[in-house]
């Protein structure tokens, strides 16, 4: 895709995308406009905000199967003796949580000394922002959980806190709506490439600097051969689960009313649903996602899938 090509897609970046992520929040040069994010998300307290952060391991490599992939890390600590992990995870995968509260753990170890040591260290935050609901959490934007006593709902301790933002369980579709600014992130984060103009721009700084270093027209040498080329394999995934589900939904469907007008109407109309259900799994099995994703994805059971695929064989028998 050349630049031309590529500035006729639209005048800002997807920032759930590797590397739109990474221009956004994960640079030196834009270091602020994730200060301003965090600053927002927590809702800090005046008194105590985040002022500078120093980027860790920031070269830490990212596998390239999309299907998977956790679009960027952001390991930083900052002066007011935090330290965060966030992660853009734009598809679901099985273990999503239990990865989470691992890199969040090993963000704590990390901080371990050799010698005598008190087991003193920051507390972790883990910023996980997801384009899907977690199972079990639909309808929440955002879930915040850290440990906390039973009996009392108290919390035992700071050092560890997890924060999930669902964009996918993001409903406003009017800048107009949003109350806050941490909506104002999350409608960005969700709706950014689709937008002519920024409509937050004059609000504040960060939204002002996202309006710049967003725009397509301003990317340059390597960033914009990185952004066209995680752009174009993004674009490619969503088009295979789109082909995958019409196609498998058109076979079932053309089967199963044949078979209909033979059995009867209303027989095969049901035949044919599930027939198509089955087919649209098979299709995306085919894909390379697993029955969990896919569980995930259709939300139905896994229990439910296995059963369907068992009951229906494939077209091709």
């Amino acid at each position: 895709m050349s630049r031309k090509d590529h500035r006729s897609q639209g005048k800002y970046i997807i920032p759930r995308i590797d590397s739109g992520f990474k221009i956004l929040f994960g640079t030196e040069d834009t270091k602020d406009i994730l200060i301003g994010f965090l600053n927002d998300l927590l809702e800090i307290n005046e008194t105590d905000p985040i002022e500078d952060i120093e980027f860790i391991d920031k070269e830490k490599p990212a596998t390239k199967n999309i299907e998977r992939e956790s679009i960027y890390d952001i390991h930083c600590k900052t002066t007011c003796n935090k330290r965060f992990i966030v992660e853009m995870q734009n598809f679901p995968q099985p273990y999503f949580l239990d990865r989470s509260i691992f890199y969040a753990a090993r963000a704590i170890c990390e901080q371990a000394k050799r010698g005598k040591w008190p087991y003193s260290y920051m507390p972790v935050y883990g910023v996980f922002i997801c384009d899907f609901a977690i199972p079990g959490n639909e309808g929440e934007v955002r879930i915040d959980a850290d440990i906390r006593i039973k009996k009392s709902k108290k919390p035992l301790t700071d050092k560890l806190n997890l924060i999930y933002v669902q964009l996918s369980e993001f409903k406003k579709k009017n800048p107009e709506a949003c109350v806050n600014d941490f909506e104002r992130w999350v409608y960005l984060l969700k709706y950014l490439e689709t937008m002519s103009t920024i409509p937050f721009a004059g609000m504040k700084e960060a939204f002002r600097r996202v309006e710049n270093v967003g725009r397509v027209e301003n990317l340059k040498g390597d960033d914009l051969v990185r952004y066209e080329h995680d752009l174009k394999a993004y674009r490619d995934y969503h088009a295979q689960l789109l082909y995958a589900s019409t196609e498998g939904l058109n076979q079932g469907i053309t089967k199963g009313m044949a078979k209909g007008i033979e059995e009867g109407m209303a027989k095969g109309m049901a035949k044919g649903m599930a027939q198509g259900k089955a087919e649209i799994i098979r299709t995306l099995i085919d894909s390379g996602l697993t029955i969990s994703e896919i569980a995930v994805r259709l939300r139905i059971s896994q229990s439910d899938i296995e059963n369907l695929l068992s009951i229906t064989p494939p077209l091709n028998n």
